[in-house]
């Protein structure tokens, strides 16, 4: 496990799973985390695309949401080149490749009639 000190100015990395939660000089630990936020709007027609399933898939990791009434949308997703799939009765499937970081990243869409079907084109 990966771990970097809140309090004090030592930094240690692999330490033991029991050590974890602080070590003998009263450091407190937290765990470097390695997902980011995904967030933005989805529409369709120019309008809200409320109710569609999102699913944020990264290697052989993924992630499920939907969107809100407004469209929206917030997932965590494992860092790296993901694929951003949205359904809806509406249009079937699109999808898009996005990218996860430790920071928040937005990525917002119209979906669009293309040659195969529909795509996502970011706004």
């Amino acid at each position: 496990m990966r771990t970097l000190c809140v309090r004090g100015t030592r930094r240690r990395q692999d330490w033991e799973p029991s050590r974890a939660a602080g070590d003998e000089h009263g450091l407190e630990v937290l765990a470097v985390a390695t997902a980011g936020p995904i967030y933005g709007t989805i529409l369709f027609n120019d309008a809200a695309l409320k109710g569609a399933g999102i699913v944020i898939a990264c290697g052989d990791q993924s992630v499920k949401g939907a969107t809100l009434d407004d469209g929206s949308y917030r997932l965590t997703a494992p860092e790296g080149r993901c694929t951003l799939t949205v359904t809806s009765d509406k249009f079937g499937m699109a999808s898009a490749s996005v990218v996860s970081s430790s920071s928040a990243a937005r990525y917002s869409f119209n979906v669009v009639k293309g040659g195969d079907g529909y795509e996502l084109r970011r706004q």
